[in-house]
């Protein structure tokens, strides 16, 4: 029988015709597989930055020229102001011009346009801040000089772009042409910054009322304390800590569940930085120190650009400008000009209300104490690339867009500062021509955006402490407000002249950690954004006072190196006495390593994994079961960022162990520190090493990603960097996570800048077939000290004006006049 269907030529011809679909398949894959080749190498071509030679430049005034030195790091000669904001726009466009896209896009909810539905969810969310329209409002409010800078870079970026003879190699990858850059682009810059600093969604305040509505007061009084014994304020203030509340408030407590251990409370922190100033008393000789460590989200390329600017001072002197850009501003964010110099941190201002509304009688309406109001109604167009276009609707109030409601079914508006008129300008710019500290003060507090701390250090050793931003003239909310009784006026803008500030002259020390700075009235004024634990902070103002005069520079970036875990050491005691006194051989294993843990967030340190994860189990467990009934209501309810000083009454309840808070489940306060001990090494001794092998840096390993390597995943062997294990944590001045950590650190003294330091992950290039891509990323992750000031030249770029030419459409030609705005709103009702 298999004799005779092995004979069966209709069994052969099957045979043949899948022979012959298999070649034509495999004909078919080769032949993608080839123009998949050809169309990956014409696209990693594209886009390369030049790096030498004349270039005509259309809207440019008078010659300029760009030296690159052996890092790519630009350093440009330009005939003014103005020129100089052109040739940066040129450079940021050669070697960033799609990160600068990737900003505007995500302010404007536009990212799923570019790269499909994966950033669908993330656009619509953004849509209801409406910052494409509020762009051409802030156009129409700028000043002429405001507008002939924008105008000046954006016709920088088109002659970048134009000069590139082909896409940026990102936009090629996704086959996408580059929509040209509009002067009013760099504002969207701007507010894609307060939505990676800011509270944009109110949920601080909305995780706040769930506290207070759900507890009894004492205990939300104690869990909500503004400060404490750490809070390393720059007054000295100190504010009242509340006693832990008797058995009365704990109604509903739940049970100790083991997979609470999978979060961690430390990680709502989206930012966070450190700043220092040192008066020139300490110093050799007398100008004062300044030193920022700005810890954001970790990628490729780097969101700072470093550069030097020149141009004529008067008719010998000469203006020099030097420090870090963000890619689709013309302005030095932080820097020096050679008498001032200046850093930030996020501030954690209050800057951010949410609105309960009453409905009104009528559809679409609510009660105000101006009476009866409807709110507008908006549709805008989210485009997804290769997917369904979304319509979102927005509705507008008085106080701002709708959220999507509280959990009893409230409606909840949010008011934000982002939302106010004038919140993207650029007078920033202040600070480049400000000469001391006293005129380096009143530009940082007219400054919009994003509540910083601003300090400054100026040649005369002088110091200073302001915030810039918005503030309010009255006291922000902490938690939902009736908005049928509160009048707009409540939220008139502070005046500048009114900001809290804080100058102690060349005697004094700064120190900033996003921490609370001030007590009294200048706490009032700034209010509570979710500022963090004075931890960090007391951890610089103890080695700023420590430091051996005279200082330099090299002493401000070893303190924003420092990763002793000296928070911790009381929970190594805790955990150390628990494991010793348990007698189990596998907790007196981990004993070894909690007892030589060395006391640093390092690489090698088996003990301090041990610490830290035995610290967090215990902070999630007990939050949980203080929290009772917002965690019944909600499981996932963020404890760590709703409560950012929670160290406090965590340790307040661990130490004092009262008998009416033992977890549930537990028998004692010993019982359950031997559980947690337990659990904590049995989760360690899990892995693939075991627990000798369980490391911080098996942890805390670094890799930079480009934003494109997760689309293109054969591609990340040269988009990405390769990964590193780092020190530090979050509990430490050298704040370090995988994804998240110091995306710069610069130490200078104004007109001593040869002297100052600075490096940062990555390279100046964005480009990765380019030596400039990762150069200098080494010595950002050894913590090497590298120049502020670009080295000696290797290429030049001269740009020429030419008059024949006009800008290129959409970018810095035209009149004064509103620019075309981009798509987005489809019909307002």
């Amino acid at each position: 029988m298999n004799a005779a269907r092995s004979k069966d030529p209709r069994r052969h011809s099957r045979w043949r015709s899948l022979g012959r679909f298999a070649a034509a398949i495999l004909v078919l894959l080769l032949l993608a597989s080839v123009v998949a080749v050809i169309w990956g190498s014409r696209a990693w071509r594209s886009g390369r930055p030049r790096l030498e030679g004349v270039v005509p430049a259309p809207g440019l005034q008078g010659p300029a020229t760009i030296d690159r030195d052996v890092m790519g790091v630009p350093s440009i000669r330009a005939a003014s102001r103005l020129d100089a904001a052109y040739a940066t726009g040129f450079v940021h466009a050669q070697d960033r011009f799609f990160q600068m896209d990737l900003l505007r896009r995500r302010a404007a909810g536009e990212i799923a346009e570019l790269i499909g539905p994966l950033a669908a969810k993330a656009d619509v969310a953004v849509r209801r801040h409406r910052f494409t329209a509020r762009v051409e409002r802030q156009w129409e409010r700028a000043s002429i000089e405001e507008r002939r800078l924008l105008k000046a870079y954006a016709a920088g970026v088109a002659a970048g772009l134009d000069d590139l003879g082909s896409p940026p190699f990102e936009h090629a990858l996704l086959g996408v042409e580059p929509r040209p850059w509009r002067p009013v682009d760099s504002y969207l810059v701007v507010f894609a910054m307060y939505l990676d600093l800011d509270d944009a969604d109110g949920w601080l305040d909305r995780g706040r009322g769930r506290i207070r509505t759900l507890l009894a007061e004492p205990l939300a009084d104690f869990l909500l304390a503004p400060g404490g014994v750490d809070s390393a304020a720059l007054d000295d203030s100190l504010l009242p800590v509340p006693p832990i509340p008797g058995a009365a408030p704990f109604e509903v407590r739940p049970q100790v569940e083991p997979e609470a251990a999978e979060r961690d409370p430390e990680g709502a922190r989206s930012a966070a930085s450190n700043a220092m100033a040192l008066g020139g008393a300490h110093t050799a000789d007398g100008r004062a120190l300044v030193a920022a460590d700005v810890h954001l989200s970790l990628g490729l390329p780097n969101i700072w650009y470093r550069l030097a600017l020149h141009w004529p001072d008067g008719p010998d002197g000469e203006r020099r400008l030097v420090g870090a850009t963000l890619p689709g501003l013309p302005l030095v964010v932080l820097g020096s000009n050679g008498r001032l110099a200046w850093g930030v941190t996020n501030a954690y201002a209050d800057t951010t209300d949410v609105v309960r509304l009453e409905p009104g009688f009528e559809p679409g309406s609510y009660l105000t104490a101006r009476g009866l109001e409807r709110w507008r109604r908006v549709v805008e167009t989210v485009r997804v690339r290769g997917g369904r276009d979304r319509e979102v609707e927005v509705l507008e109030t008085s106080w701002g867009p709708l959220l999507d409601g509280g959990p009893e079914g409230d409606l909840l508006a949010l008011r934000w500062d982002a939302h106010a008129p004038g919140a993207a300008g650029l007078d920033w710019r202040r600070l480049e021509e400000a000469g001391d500290v006293s005129t380096g003060l009143a530009a940082a507090a007219a400054a919009a955006g994003p509540v910083l701390n601003v300090l400054l250090a100026d040649a005369a050793g002088a110091v200073g402490w302001t915030v810039s931003g918005r503030l309010e003239s009255g006291a922000s909310a902490e938690v939902p407000v009736d908005g049928g009784k509160l009048a707009l006026a409540a939220w008139d803008p502070l005046p500048p002249l009114r900001k809290p500030r804080f100058a102690p002259g060349p005697e004094g020390r700064l120190w900033s950690a996003n921490h609370r700075h001030l007590g009294g009235e200048g706490l009032e004024r700034l209010g509570d954004g979710g500022y963090a634990s004075g931890t960090r902070a007391a951890q610089l103002r103890d080695g700023l006072r420590a430091l051996p005069a005279p200082a330099a520079e090299q002493d401000l970036l070893g303190l924003l190196l420092d990763d002793r875990a000296w928070r911790l050491d009381r929970w190594q005691a805790l955990l150390a006495t628990t494991l010793a006194a348990s007698g189990d051989p596998v907790l007196t294993a981990a004993h070894r390593h909690v007892a030589a843990w060395g006391g640093r967030a390092a690489i090698d340190s088996v003990g301090y994994r041990l610490v830290r994860n035995f610290r967090r189990r215990i902070a999630i467990e007990v939050l949980d079961s203080l929290l009772g009934p917002v965690v019944a209501e909600d499981p996932y309810f963020p404890s760590g960022g709703v409560i950012p000083r929670h160290e406090q009454p965590l340790w307040r309840v661990v130490s004092e162990r009262p008998e009416h808070l033992v977890p549930v489940g537990r028998e004692s306060w010993e019982a359950y520190f031997e559980g947690a001990a337990r659990a904590t090494v049995d989760e360690l001794s899990r892995g693939p090493q075991g627990l000798d092998g369980a490391t911080w840096g098996r942890r805390n390993t670094v890799q930079l990603r480009h934003p494109l390597s997760a689309l293109l995943p054969p591609a990340r062997r040269w988009l990405d960097l390769p990964p590193r294990q780092l020190p530090g944590d979050s509990f430490v001045p050298r704040v370090q996570h995988p994804t998240f950590g110091s995306s710069l650190r610069i130490v200078v003294a104004p007109g001593r800048e040869e002297r100052g330091l600075f490096h940062m992950p990555g390279g100046a290039g964005g480009h990765p077939a380019t030596a400039s891509y990762g150069a200098g990323h080494e010595a950002w992750e050894l913590g090497l000290p590298t120049p502020l000031l670009p080295g000696p030249a290797v290429h030049r770029i001269e740009l020429v004006p030419d008059p024949a030419e006009s800008p290129r459409p959409g970018a810095a030609s035209g009149s004064e006049s509103n620019p075309p705005a981009s798509a987005g709103a489809v019909s307002i009702n």
